[in-house]
């Protein structure tokens, strides 16, 4: 009986547990813009064109504008669930039909691949189009390359092995030097 009692207990404290997003204004349906550095929220029409808010038919993106020669990097910092050594991060977004990464921009030489997630002691520049990277006790990586012109692609990433006794992490959102736009549709970061 008291067994039964506790497995009760147990499996209603487990379902009270809630993951908890921990991006600010990951839709970027708020004027208020907390991403630093790079990139500012726009409006776009169902073709993927920039038009004024309110027009109906918009849904808001955030615009980061290649440069030639350097990273463009937006960052946010968030508190995370105490104790929490995991976290799931996600990104929609796209790259606009004049989209060309400048290969001829310096990288670090790492062997980091699109698609893979990687973990670090150093902050690198893979040769990839875009990446997401998690600051925590070291520097973890997700990759993608974009299509130009192309449809709404999703990164996503499952970190488990964060530091537990971090409290503040900050998810920097990485798009490589060349031309041309790339719009993200939603960032997400949520933590069991």
């Amino acid at each position: 009986m008291w067994a039964l009692a506790i497995l009760f207990l147990g499996v209603g404290l487990a379902s009270g547990l809630k993951a908890e997003e921990v991006i600010r204004n990951g839709d970027f349906s708020s004027d208020d813009n907390v991403w630093r550095r790079a990139g500012k929220i726009v409006y776009l029409d169902a073709s993927g064109k920039v038009v004024d808010k309110g027009t109906e038919g918009s849904k808001p993106a955030f615009q980061l504008d290649l440069t030639p020669n350097r990273w463009t990097v937006a960052e946010q910092t968030f508190r995370n669930r105490d104790k929490s050594k995991s976290i799931t991060i996600t990104v929609r977004l796209r790259a606009s039909a004049d989209f060309a990464r400048n290969d001829a921009a310096e990288y670090s030489d790492v062997n980091f691949q699109a698609g893979g997630t990687y973990f670090w002691s150093a902050i690198v520049y893979p040769k990839v189009d875009f990446f997401v990277r998690l600051a925590d006790a070291t520097h973890n990586y997700g990759l993608i390359n974009l299509t130009p012109g192309g449809d709404w692609q999703t990164l996503k990433l499952r970190l488990n092995d964060l530091s537990p006794t971090q409290k503040e992490r900050t998810l920097f959102l990485n798009a490589a030097p060349g031309t041309g736009t790339i719009y993200i549709e939603s960032v997400s970061a949520v933590s069991p």
